[in-house]
């Protein structure tokens, strides 16, 4: 259903994509470095917790994952988190549907917390764990904060990833979510509703009918 690269759309399924992804954390887990490596702290990151981050959420570039034996270069796959997102939206029911946006929210989250504050992966895969919030119907107790902790460390990314190949989409979608923080505490503040209120952006859609 889902290309992997040399394989065709039939072939793969959302459980294999996951599978790869399990796997990859797995192996990453089972060969920390060495206790007396003097690894820099880029290096150490790269092979390490961004891996695992990468896992959790998305494999950003073409990249062999090595699981004892070699397997498929895969191709801009949200791969956890992504997984449960596409299966959230293709869910016959609504109970099964908030099960996998629960579950997205909670590996994007995980992905996130693999990155350094000042990456700029950690605010993006923070944003995605508040759009399945945002589908879960959570209050703004649970998605204003969160969108707080992105914004106060904006600062911090761009001063490293300002210019980066992808900073201008990051921004684009950083963007809906402080407008959204922005209406909402103004919203709060009027006393028109409160932080139990449950609210998402109006232009969210999807082709699964809530």
């Amino acid at each position: 259903m889902y290309q992997i690269y040399g394989r065709s759309k039939s072939e793969c399924t959302l459980d294999e994509i996951a599978d790869y992804a399990r796997a990859l954390i797995a192996e990453t887990r089972l060969n920390p470095p060495p206790e007396d490596a003097t690894f820099d702290l880029g290096y150490w990151a790269s092979f390490w917790p961004y891996v695992k981050g990468d896992a959790f959420a998305y494999v950003n570039l073409p990249r062999i994952l090595t699981i004892r034996i070699k397997i498929h270069t895969v191709y801009h796959l949200r791969v956890l988190g992504w997984c449960c997102m596409q299966s959230a939206f293709e869910a016959e029911d609504d109970e099964t549907s908030m099960k996998y946006f629960a579950e997205a929210a909670e590996q994007y989250t995980t992905a996130a917390g693999m990155f350094m504050e000042d990456d700029e992966n950690y605010a993006y895969f923070l944003k995605i764990a508040i759009e399945a919030y945002w589908w879960l119907n959570s209050p703004l107790k649970v998605t204003l904060p969160m969108v707080k902790h992105i914004r106060e460390r904006l600062p911090g990314i761009n001063k490293i990833w300002e210019y980066s190949t992808f900073s201008e989409e990051l921004s684009t979608t950083l963007q809906q979510a402080f407008v959204f923080e922005k209406e909402y505490r103004k919203r709060i503040l009027e006393g028109a509703i409160t932080l139990d209120s449950s609210a998402r952006p109006d232009d969210m859609v999807s082709d699964y009918d809530f």
